[in-house]
């Protein structure tokens, strides 16, 4: 298949390793998703739910679940006894191992609980890991393992006498035997989940891209594998929320082009010392969600990826939720065009003790995160950070935000009259901090 002048494979696993031998080379990180951090199980849990609901759909719905592309090398290897005899052909990931793994886990479990023979599942032998000899080694033990379906797994396999000491200091393995407990939790009641994910009918597929086919070169992904990093937040949620949108359409190419470009311009002015704006890009996505679940009465969550299905998946108002979360993120990227920066525009419009001619006195005391006024500087910094984002800061955020956002249909002189009105509010709404008459009309 081609696109974009592309030439890719789609495949789903067992076709995958039925043409190539596939091997995790040593630059990979270690599994990830068998970690046991609140972030990954959260993670895993979704994304095994995912494959589930995918595998547990009727014959007559027609809808596949996309992993997205696999990048990697081929390398042909011919006999060195008969003449022109290709043998195999290693494929070499640099990006998509985790996604692999966890289908070679399922796999196995869905082979060896349904009890089918070695020769129909021998192609799994296709998959192996080079990062670490014991990672390699404990693939090798699992295939021929028969398990105890009576105990957990991971208790049965590190209790086999092939089990070594120190691959207990081997995180690819640990995390290999997490993840298997997992699937025993949620595929157990599949009785034939062996021919769902092998059988004539695809469930889950992928696509497989050569990079030298395609004349691009591994170093970028040598380099993002090489980093030893664990995925953050903010990456699960980016493909959970690009998600849904129909792939390739021209939305979908949209909303990625705004993450990596417009919105991560946006933040980089606020990055952390590692350069990175993670953190401060899920704060502000918390500040609109929640802004959405007040107008709308929806339960107010702290998990991105319960506000991802409430409000932007399946409520009623997905579609304009949508429109409005992307807004949110444009009308700041706006302000850095019309106003140089956003401490620019905020300095143009507000003050904090003193009066001046033309803007809104805020009487907010100047913190770390707050100067020149900054409310969004202070959002993305302090948002559910130990209650230092006050309400009080939240709707006058949520008033600049709405004139951003209307920017268009609201005269300048307007704006300020409507946030001065929005500030005597907000401060005589709050005991014991109500200012006099003169600090008022200021």
């Amino acid at each position: 298949m081609e696109t974009e002048n592309k030439k890719y494979e789609q495949h789903s696993f067992k076709s995958f390793l039925e043409q190539y031998h596939v091997v995790i080379p040593m630059v990979q990180r270690d599994y990830a998703q068998g970690r046991t951090t609140d972030d990954v199980n959260r993670v895993r849990s979704r994304f095994l739910d995912a494959i589930k609901s995918y595998l547990v759909k009727s014959e007559d719905d027609n809808e596949v679940m996309k992993m997205d592309f696999i990048y990697g090398e081929k390398e042909q290897v011919w006999s060195t006894t008969v003449a022109n005899k290709l043998e195999k052909i290693i494929v070499t990931p640099l990006d998509g191992q985790q996604r692999l793994t966890t289908l070679y886990l399922l796999h196995w479990y869905a082979a060896k609980k349904g009890g089918i023979e070695e020769c129909h599942y021998k192609f799994l032998n296709n998959f192996t890991y080079d990062i670490r000899p014991s990672s390699r080694d404990f693939c090798a033990h699992l295939m021929q393992y028969a398990p105890d379906w009576s105990l957990p797994l991971r208790e049965q396999l590190i209790d086999q006498n092939w089990f070594m000491g120190e691959w207990h200091n081997d995180p690819t393995i640990i995390g290999m035997l997490v993840m298997l407990d997992s699937i025993n939790d949620k595929f157990g009641d599949i009785a034939n989940l062996w021919e769902i994910l092998t059988g004539g009918k695809e469930r889950i597929v992928f696509y497989f891209l050569p990079l030298s086919e395609n004349g691009l070169s591994d170093e970028l992904y040598i380099k993002m594998n090489s980093r030893g990093k664990k995925l953050t937040a903010f990456e699960h949620f980016k493909a959970e929320y690009e998600n849904l949108y129909e792939k390739d359409s021209d939305e979908a190419r949209t909303v990625n082009h705004k993450f990596d470009v417009e919105w991560a311009d946006t933040f980089f002015p606020y990055r952390n010392q590692d350069d990175i704006v993670d953190n401060e890009f899920m704060r502000y996505f918390f500040f609109v969600s929640h802004i959405l679940c007040y107008e709308q009465g929806i339960k107010k969550s702290n998990d991105e990826f319960e506000l991802i299905k409430l409000i932007y998946s399946e409520s009623p108002n997905a579609v304009a939720n949508r429109k409005y979360l992307e807004d949110a993120f444009d009308c700041w990227y706006s302000v850095i065009t019309d106003y140089k920066s956003i401490d620019a525009f905020f300095k143009k419009y507000l003050s904090g003790f003193e009066y001046e001619k033309g803007k809104v006195a805020t009487f907010k005391n100047v913190s770390e995160y707050r100067d020149t006024q900054n409310f969004f500087h202070a959002c993305v910094k302090l948002y559910q950070v130990n209650n230092n984002f006050s309400y009080s800061d939240f709707l006058f955020l949520y008033g600049i935000l709405t004139y951003l956002i209307n920017k268009d249909a609201i005269k300048e002189n307007d704006f300020i009259d409507r946030l001065r009105t929005l500030r005597n509010l907000i401060w005589n709404s709050n005991s014991g901090e109500i200012r006099g008459d003169a600090e008022y009309r200021t």
